[in-house]
């Protein structure tokens, strides 16, 4: 399976993630703490190491299975359904466990190709599309603002007209959107960074300040969003989440481009906004 192991098993051993995966032609019982299929219920029994254990009853017959992930790679695992059934020695008994068996393997077969046309959908794990991308804009300017609330839009683009006065004061021309950083540690004190990329270097200025930006190729995660803020925390705690599942970490600050002018459209719902956090 081409899938993260960690964001697997997060879908896999919460059995409240199981309605995010399991066949869509199947209604799940929620109030009574199984999922139905083919005749069968399906309810998480025990959490183990890259494993799951699975009780699945059909009338008054219950069985118990593993679910087991073995990864390969960061973005590939292996997915084994394990399960033994007893015959007995009645003949009648042998042929009913053996048809029984084939219903049980045909079933494992299903849901588990449920489980993994969702994991191997990152857009569908994460709820955005997550793309690592290279940046190429290398000067900036920058300027800071510290508030004890959320900066506003006019306090954001209050700073984003003082750096374009700046930039075409000095000759230059901005390359691209305005970046934003918005960072606190106890939500009382707020420090907002607004940044606007060049096209050549600048010097500092007061309140404004000269900075370079580095990448390397394919060191950048970026996702879009369209929606205000609460939409914009969502996709960073998908962002992080991802980063967590991969092993990434970021030792540079991430910034949000302004693609539409909030200045100028209200409407929150319309604004679209690009995420980028660089990664080691």
């Amino acid at each position: 399976m081409k899938a993260n192991e960690n964001a697997t098993f997060r879908n896999l051993s919460d059995q409240n993630n199981w309605t995010k995966w399991w066949p869509s032609q199947i209604k799940e019982d929620l109030r009574k703490g199984y999922f139905s299929f083919n005749g069968y219920n399906y309810e998480l029994t025990k959490k183990l190491y890259n494993a799951i254990e699975v009780n699945m009853v059909m009338g008054n017959k219950a069985f118990t299975g593993d679910i087991i992930l073995t990864p390969i790679a960061p973005d590939s695992i292996a997915v084994k359904w394990e399960s033994t059934l007893t015959t007995g020695n009645n003949p009648l008994n042998k042929i009913l466990s053996y048809q029984q068996a084939k219903r049980i393997k045909n079933n494992m077969r299903v849901i588990l190709d449920s489980l993994k046309s969702f994991s191997e959908n990152e857009q569908r794990v994460y709820a955005c599309n997550i793309q690592r991308t290279t940046v190429k804009d290398t000067f900036l300017v920058a300027a800071k603002l510290t508030t004890t609330h959320y900066p506003s839009t006019t306090e954001i683009y209050n700073l984003v007209e003082t750096l374009k006065k700046y930039i075409e004061s000095r000759g230059a021309s901005k390359t691209n959107y305005p970046m934003l950083n918005v960072t606190t540690n106890d939500s009382i004190e707020y420090t907002t960074m607004v940044a606007i990329p060049t096209n050549k270097v600048l010097p500092d200025n007061g309140n404004i300040a000269f900075k370079i930006l580095m990448s390397d190729k394919d060191k950048t995660l970026t996702t879009e969003v369209k929606g205000g803020v609460q939409n914009i925390k969502k996709a960073y705690k998908e962002l992080n989440m991802y980063m967590k599942d991969y092993n990434l970490s970021s030792r540079v600050i991430d910034w949000q481009s302004l693609i539409t002018d909030r200045s100028k459209e209200t409407d929150s719902t319309k604004w679209i906004t690009k995420i980028y956090i660089p990664i080691v």
